[in-house]
């Protein structure tokens, strides 16, 4: 098969990654879970003509719509004979598997290899590929070179992201860090809380790694009054649940407010660093927040931020991608911010891998072009939760897409489902769709109206919302 890009799916392989002691068979589980849902995503990836390796094989009409709507002619999808925490084992494991992706890459002129992110497990499914005759020394655009693997592990850990944001504070202008500390343990960030407590500030506790916003706790300054010792029994309670909290360090932060005490607004950008070292912008927008701190989604493209604030986002962020380039890192990174009460910009963390946005901005710049920020704006939700429905069904769904989009034809609006193959099926099933429209207003207005056709198709109850 002859195909540009060969896309593997290795997003529970990179989660397990940071789940180093004390995890329970229920806690991977339920990662493990989370994240078969998320790779539905990579479908997206780099549009047409490819190879598309999920840990499970995805459900046939989502892909045959995924397909049609985006005019792919040329993508196959296959799974591994056994489903593993490691799609690069399961793919080595698999004979069949792994000689046809053998034979793809020896008959694909310049093809190219994408993960979500780089793992030991990857450079070990690289290792066999040469030994397979398969040259993928410069086919792996998106991953640091092996020796350089280090890079990507420390950017990508909370600990390692202060670190290095606080080095390049006095280099690059503009570059503000929350007011944090980095701690050996959950129990001495809960002790430090009462830096904050002193001073009727908020506070944010962060494990060394997580994704998503998982791993998070936000203590806004609105609820000091519970007292600082109810807060750190209260905190202490929410690790024990969680033991990414035992993997030392714990990062503690001031948790930053918007205006007058509301949600600060949380902007975010990815770039990507080409082999060359150069550093090229990949998109960029606000994204949508649960809770406050989980990650939910994106609203993209034309007015979707400030121009001020964009220009300073992209002038840091291009900055900081040199100086992680100098280090050595190549590949994907995602630089979240976030804007206080007064607009100053504060890094809240970096990404050194694909962030959930990628999909979006792969969607866009196939059906726009590389100017797609200029020409329109997208409001995707990943997580439209469907609690209160009755198992919905996709085949139910994908007839209010299509409506919905025959409804639009007229003007420059369509919807596409991002995530659906195993979502709808959880215990509180949910959906990812991206619609794009000619500005943000629109893109918000029309969402909110596929949202509302969704839950009457599927009969949902309304008041459980």
């Amino acid at each position: 098969m002859q195909v540009r890009s060969i896309v593997i799916a290795n997003i529970i392989e990179f989660n397990r990654r940071a789940m180093t002691g004390g995890f329970t068979p229920g806690e991977y589980v339920s990662w493990d879970t989370a994240s078969t849902d998320l790779t539905d995503m990579a479908l997206f990836w780099y549009g047409d003509s490819k190879l598309v390796i999920l840990p499970r094989p995805p459900d046939e009409e989502f892909v045959s719509d995924i397909k049609i709507a985006l005019r792919y002619n040329n993508v196959r999808v296959i799974s591994p004979a056994r489903t593993s925490s490691s799609i690069c084992k399961d793919i080595l494991e698999d004979t069949d598997l792994f000689g046809f992706l053998v034979d793809s890459l020896r008959t694909s002129e310049s093809s190219q290899i994408i993960t979500w992110g780089v793992t030991d497990q990857f450079y070990v499914l690289l290792d066999e590929l040469q030994r397979a005759g398969v040259s993928v020394c410069c086919q792996t655009p998106e991953a640091p070179p092996k020796d350089k693997y280090w890079t990507a592990l420390y950017l990508e850990s909370k600990a390692g992201f202060r670190e290095f944001a606080a080095r390049l504070q006095e280099e690059i202008p503009g570059l503000h860090l929350p007011e944090g500390f980095t701690c050996g343990s959950k129990e001495l960030a809960v002790e430090a809380i009462g830096h904050f407590w002193s001073k009727q500030r908020g506070f944010v506790f962060k494990a060394n790694y997580g994704t998503g916003g998982f791993s998070t706790l936000c203590y806004p300054a609105n609820l000091l009054a519970r007292g600082l010792k109810s807060l750190r029994r209260d905190a202490l309670h929410r690790m024990s649940f969680d033991h990414f909290w035992d993997n030392p360090p714990v990062i503690l932060e001031e948790h930053i407010p918007g205006p007058n005490g509301s949600r600060a607004i949380v902007p975010t950008i990815d770039f990507i660093i080409d082999s060359d070292g150069m550093v090229r912008m990949m998109g960029a927008g606000t994204m949508l927040m649960r809770r406050d701190w989980l990650y939910s989604g994106i609203q993209c493209g034309l007015g979707s931020l400030d121009p001020a604030i964009e220009a300073t986002m992209i002038r840091i962020g291009r900055q900081v991608g040199y100086a992680m380039a100098d280090m050595g890192y190549r590949g994907w990174f995602d630089i979240d911010f976030v804007i206080g009460a007064e607009g100053e910009i504060f890094l809240t963390e970096i990404n050194a891998r694909k962030a959930s946005p990628a999909h979006v901005f792969d969607i866009a710049s196939h059906i726009l072009g590389e100017s797609w920020m200029c020409r329109c704006s997208i409001y995707a939700n990943d997580h439209l939760r469907l609690q209160g429905s009755c198992c919905p069904s996709y085949s139910t769904i994908r007839k209010v897409f299509a409506a919905f989009n025959s409804d639009h034809n007229e003007i420059s609006v369509r919807a596409i489902p991002t995530i659906a193959s195993s979502s709808l099926s959880r215990r509180t099933p949910y959906l990812g769709y991206a619609v794009l429209a000619e500005d943000t207003p629109d893109a918000s207005y029309y969402a909110a109206q596929l949202e509302g056709q969704i839950r009457d198709a599927i009969g949902m109850n309304l008041d459980s919302q």
